[in-house]
């Protein structure tokens, strides 16, 4: 099977998950041209769904193809937002690992691309029937948002097992408390319940939970955080579930944040531009 061109592969990677507007954009091209290029490679129709939870997979999907800030145009943020999405999702960027030193060059007009679609096609005729036909990205959401009804006899509140925790499947990486998402909703509860789970946990940043006056800048919008998770716990333990708290603390910092906080800079952190808040420092452990 011939190997796909770049721009073959930016189709596939992103298909579903990349508005056509932006991607079109990016390829300075129309999106009639953009049907043109798509259409041999046999993608199905696929109405773009959920964009805030396109996230984290286009990220993992273009890595190894196009430099991180085409990544971000593609996702209509901006290099640095890009990088801080990636470093608050629970180090999405450390899993991904070192970024390749060089990218292939994104060209729409190389000879045999459409001979290399084609191939592809050709190749992978068997799974493209499956594709045809398929769930579209996200369909699962839907199944999973309707609660299930509590089995009789009722699953036992109290066990010697203590804690039986699980995190939510349908829940984002994105500030959830700030933008009121149901990050455990009625579904996931409960089937949590029904399945004897007691427990469920969620990541979160103190820096964004808790106010302070050592550094001004964190706690912006803590209250409707605290609102919003306040309102998540009452919703749980009407199912009998308890919810914590995922702390991984103290977060690196951008370095522009230490120019007004010399003294609590740390050591440099995997990320470019990044330091950790130095633990020996009084102001910080404080």
């Amino acid at each position: 099977m011939k190997r796909l061109y770049p721009v073959q592969q930016l189709l596939i990677r992103t298909h579903g998950l990349v508005s056509d507007h932006r991607l079109a954009d990016y390829l300075k091209v129309s999106e009639a041209e953009l049907d043109s290029l798509r259409e041999p490679l046999a993608l199905p129709d696929m109405e773009m769904e959920q964009p805030d939870r396109a996230f984290p997979i286009v990220m993992r999907r273009l890595h190894d193809l196009i430099p991180e800030q085409q990544i971000a145009l593609l996702l209509g943020l901006s290099l640095d937002d890009c990088r801080q999405m990636a470093l608050d999702m629970d180090f999405l960027d450390v899993k991904l690992g070192a970024r390749p030193d060089a990218y292939p060059h994104i060209r729409l007009n190389e000879p045999g691309l459409e001979e290399a679609a084609l191939d592809f096609v050709s190749g992978c005729r068997g799974q493209m029937r499956l594709v045809q036909n398929g769930e579209r990205p996200f369909a699962f959401l839907k199944e999973l948002s309707i609660e299930e009804p509590c089995p009789t006899p009722a699953p036992e509140g109290e066990s010697c097992l203590g804690i039986r925790m699980m995190h939510s499947y349908t829940g984002s990486h994105g500030d959830f408390l700030l933008h009121g998402e149901e990050f455990y909703n009625a579904g996931i509860l409960s089937r949590m319940r029904n399945r004897g789970v007691n427990a469920g946990w969620m990541p979160a940043l103190l820096r964004d939970m808790a106010p302070t006056k050592i550094f001004p800048e964190f706690g912006h919008g803590h209250e409707t955080r605290i609102a919003n998770l306040r309102l998540q716990v009452a919703k749980a333990a009407q199912y009998g579930i308890k919810l914590f708290l995922y702390f991984n603390e103290p977060r690196f910092m951008p370095e522009a944040f230490f120019e007004a906080h010399p003294e609590a800079r740390g050591m440099p952190a995997a990320q470019p531009g990044y330091y950790g808040l130095c633990t020996s420092n009084t102001l910080v452990r404080e």
